[in-house]
């Protein structure tokens, strides 16, 4: 008997090398988002006829995100949607421009959504939103490829508005062209 548990236990160490490599490889692949730095840029309004009219200036901001999938979706809630702070925001992302309203989640916190056009341009805004309390659905005007939660009153604090940039790694940002 001594014999046989030898060898049952030197088969489960060699299968135990064996699995190896797939469950290294499972902790590898399971990254469900990823982190980027963004940064919008203001667009500058039109000039008054006025010469002595100030010209608005704003100043362009950047977070810390939070980017994920359009698989995320999928999921009942994301919770860092309640961790936001006024550095930090959470973005996802569609393979493809696409024509989709707000994903109605399991989340109660109050945030700022902004619907992101494919070459980074804010197309539309809701403010203060409740994605839990939503009983219309908010869709988009246009395709979108991103949407981005940020903390609620970000928008308002920085004076946020449509055809506002967004830079990053996730958009191809050209020059900002004024129409």
């Amino acid at each position: 008997m001594n014999c046989r548990k030898k060898s049952r236990f030197s088969s489960l160490i060699a299968l135990t090398f064996l699995l190896l490599p797939a469950f290294v490889h499972a902790q590898t692949t399971s990254v469900i988002f990823e982190r980027a730095s963004i940064r919008i840029d203001p667009i500058p309004t039109a000039q008054s006829s006025d010469p002595k009219s100030p010209v608005e200036a704003r100043a362009g901001v950047t977070y810390s995100v939070e980017v994920r999938g359009q698989d995320a979706l999928r999921l009942e809630y994301i919770h860092t949607l309640n961790t936001l702070t006024d550095a930090t925001g959470v973005m996802i992302t569609f393979l493809a421009p696409t024509l989709i309203g707000l994903p109605a989640l399991r989340d109660y916190t109050a945030i700022d959504a902004i619907f992101i056009g494919g070459d980074g341009s804010i197309l539309q805004i809701a403010p203060g939103v409740v994605l839990a309390e939503l009983e219309v659905e908010v869709m988009a005007k246009e395709p979108v490829k991103a949407f981005l939660f940020l903390k609620a009153g970000q928008v308002a604090a920085h004076q946020l508005r449509p055809h506002d940039m967004i830079v990053g790694p996730m958009f191809n940002s050209g020059p900002s062209v004024m129409q």
